[in-house]
């Protein structure tokens, strides 16, 4: 039996941290290893890097500031922080687990698709097309994916004229093939997270190409068998912030914490003009987009990325929604950010085209896979930016684990 006055030694504290893992108590491992931190003596940078490790593979090691000031005030190296604690799961912030994409059916490539119009328009106007082949040439896009097919154009031929489609045709075809995308994707998602339908508590819904009640998220609510209490945001009609949008609403959902924002610009509503009519939901782009864009965004990227600190743009990992190659050549040149900065989301636009609030998650699944090749060297912090109708910035500042 120990004394009441007794004081382990280095020795003793890591026996007794390691019995602890043994036993599979990390939490206790844990604040015996913070008690060892607050005694006299400190453990070697070696055993304190094993016990850590160890932790952390536990998912135990908290990043809480009574932690990181210990290993501050006691000397422990930076490095051992970097390398171990700056890339552990914050326990209560919201964290993306897994990613998941579906597409329709039908890809075209950008070479065939003028033809391609020409063709099922029967349209003879010569400057119509040239026109379309140079519009073509300056969006960077190589493929594109789309619901209209042949049969689709058979099955609705007013589809070919303008003015001839009605607005329920168009919502016909696109209703349930929005929701059939999102199954899609859903699933893929869930199977790279590993755990049951039951455990999903919340859902956020966001489409720009549907519109109907009930929404499009209790008939996916629906097909993935999600218990009848699960809490439903539906967010239509938002345009290409609408991505970040659903991404801020859950995370607050998650958390309730301020690491999101959204801004919408004063006397620029017309700017990005999306309305419903008979030609189904069309969008109208001021040539001053870029501009406006280019004029704001660095005061609000460094609201964003004041909540950590960070002051240095090229420190920092970005996913930006692609609206179009002249908003990242702007957004490149304002913030003075290096070429391969939005590589991810270039690469997005060229292989899927601008396809609205969905784009996003093109961008930050390229992101991922950038980030896991880069390994120890790889940045920390990062943001999650979209422009659209207001015209509305929405940013999350995002962090690599």
């Amino acid at each position: 039996m120990l004394r009441r006055d007794f004081v382990p030694d280095e020795e003793i504290y890591v026996s007794l941290i390691d019995g602890l893992l043994q036993k599979g108590k990390p939490l206790l491992a844990q604040q015996t290893l913070e008690k060892m931190l607050k005694s006299s003596h400190l453990p070697q940078t070696s055993t304190f890097h094993s016990l850590l490790a160890e932790l952390l593979k536990q998912h135990c090691a908290r990043e809480s500031a009574s932690f990181v000031t210990l290993m501050l005030e006691k000397k422990i190296r930076q490095n051992i922080i970097s390398q171990h604690i700056l890339h552990a799961p914050t326990p209560g912030k919201a964290t993306v687990l897994a990613l998941g994409k579906a597409f329709p059916s039908q890809l075209v490539p950008q070479d065939c698709l003028v033809e391609g119009y020409i063709r099922d328009t029967k349209c003879v106007d010569v400057a119509i097309k040239e026109k379309l082949e140079r519009l073509c040439k300056t969006t960077t896009v190589k493929t594109r994916y789309t619901v209209m097919s042949k049969e689709i154009l058979d099955k609705y031929p007013e589809l070919a004229t303008e003015g001839s489609a009605t607005i329920r045709q168009r919502l016909e075809i696109a209703n349930p093939a929005v929701v059939q995308m999102a199954l899609e994707a859903s699933l893929s998602c869930i199977k790279e997270w590993g755990r049951p339908v039951e455990d999903i508590t919340h859902i956020v819904y966001v489409s720009s190409s549907e519109i109907r009640l009930p929404g499009g998220d209790l008939y996916l609510a629906s097909k993935l068998g999600l218990r009848n209490d699960v809490g439903r945001v539906m967010l239509y009609f938002l345009g290409c912030y609408g991505g970040v949008t659903g991404l801020r609403v859950a995370k607050d959902i998650a958390e309730n914490t301020p690491e999101a924002g959204s801004s919408v610009l004063p006397d620029t509503h017309n700017v990005i003009d999306g309305r419903l009519s008979e030609e189904g939901i069309n969008f109208k782009l001021g040539r001053d987009l870029p501009q406006k864009i280019d004029e704001n965004i660095e005061e609000f990227c460094k609201k964003l990325m004041a909540k950590a600190s960070l002051k240095d743009f090229n420190e920092l990992f970005w996913a930006v929604h692609p609206g179009g190659p002249a908003i990242l050549n702007k957004l490149e040149s304002t913030l003075k950010l290096g070429s391969d900065k939005l590589e991810c989301s270039r690469r997005a636009l060229m292989d899927y085209g601008n396809v609205s609030s969905n784009t996003i998650f093109y961008v930050m699944e390229n992101m991922r896979e950038e980030l896991k090749k880069k390994k120890e060297e790889r940045e920390e912090w990062g943001l999650a930016l979209a422009f659209g109708p207001g015209i509305t910035f929405e940013g999350i500042l995002m962090r690599s684990l």
